[in-house]
């Protein structure tokens, strides 16, 4: 009787563990994308993960076999392919990502992308779609990289991180938003990845490009100046108020003013002790007639400046 009671107590432990462990799986998420098909306007770049193709996720290696006919295809340093458009009248484009086998075998992908030309054409599973931003030098710009992206359930909370961070500034989250501010003096590109948490597994990773310039109400306040002497003494000199006529930002307001280029004929010097502002005095030892030219610059670093030219005609 004794052994009777005990069997059956095992019994229960039993069916009851394998229960508990049934409970205890977790459902797999599918992907949301169904295919090698993508989804994108022609201005926002993709970023596609090509281990996420059920024929490439066991490769031991991977390259592009066949190039795209209307953008640029290649592997950045998460090992993620970045697309980008060049064609902006095409419609779709396609490339072919070959994975070799740990048997010597190899496993061709083709990846197919279609550009909407409005973002209501999207279909929900289109993922995270790059974004473009531009700022002013040492200005920070904030952007919203989560307002294109498409998901066909919902972005997980918090889940916004930066992926491969900008050479030539810094990225930051800031209530689920990035700020990027570039260094300082720097003009010119740069670009970072951020991920975010989504059931597409294909792009979970976008890019952000930026361009970092002068304002336009910087770079079109300094024009060129052209000057007509009717007489002129040699050995005196002409004093050339050449910032006249700019229309200063408030950048630019006490920029350095320097001589980049000198006239054939004569020389210059910057004079600031003979008005409010700097003038430049152009001195010439003998008498002429014709036309001279020289550039000069604003410099408010030694990376950010505005140049202008100045033609002075001789009757």
């Amino acid at each position: 009787m004794l052994r009777k009671i005990y069997i059956l107590i095992v019994l229960f432990v039993v069916i009851s563990c394998d229960v508990a462990k049934e409970d205890s799986v977790v459902p797999v998420v599918k992907d949301e994308n169904p295919g090698n098909i993508f989804y994108t306007l022609q201005e926002n770049n993709l970023t596609i993960d090509p281990t996420a193709f059920a024929g490439l996720n066991e490769a031991t290696s991977l390259s592009i076999s066949q190039l795209p006919k209307h953008g640029e295809a290649k592997f950045i340093e998460n090992g993620f392919i970045f697309y980008r458009a060049t064609d902006k009248l095409a419609t779709s484009d396609a490339f072919s990502v070959e994975g070799k086998t740990g048997t010597g075998g190899s496993i061709t992908e083709e990846v197919k992308i279609n550009f909407v030309s409005n973002p209501s054409d999207l279909p929900c599973y289109a993922g995270a779609l790059g974004d473009n931003a531009k700022t002013d030098p040492e200005k920070g710009v904030e952007i919203n990289v989560l307002l294109n992206d498409k998901t066909c359930s919902s972005i997980a909370d918090n889940s916004l991180v930066i992926e491969i961070p900008p050479k030539y500034g810094k990225a930051e989250i800031v209530n689920q938003r990035i700020v990027y501010t570039p260094n300082k003096d720097y003009i010119g590109n740069d670009i970072f990845f951020y991920r975010v948490g989504i059931n597409t597994k294909k792009n979970p990773v976008a890019s952000v490009d930026l361009k970092i310039a002068e304002s336009t109400e910087c770079t079109t306040g300094i024009v060129d100046d052209i000057i007509n002497i009717l007489s002129y003494t040699p050995n005196t000199e002409l004093q050339l108020d050449v910032l006249q006529n700019d229309r200063l930002c408030a950048l630019y307001k006490d920029a350095e003013l320097r001589i980049l280029t000198n006239p054939t004929v004569g020389t210059l010097r910057i004079d600031k002790t003979v008005d409010t502002r700097p003038v430049i005095m152009y001195k010439l030892t003998e008498a002429y007639k014709g036309q001279q030219s020289f550039e000069y610059a604003l410099y408010r670093s030694e990376k950010l400046f505005l140049k202008a030219k100045v033609t002075v005609n001789f009757y």
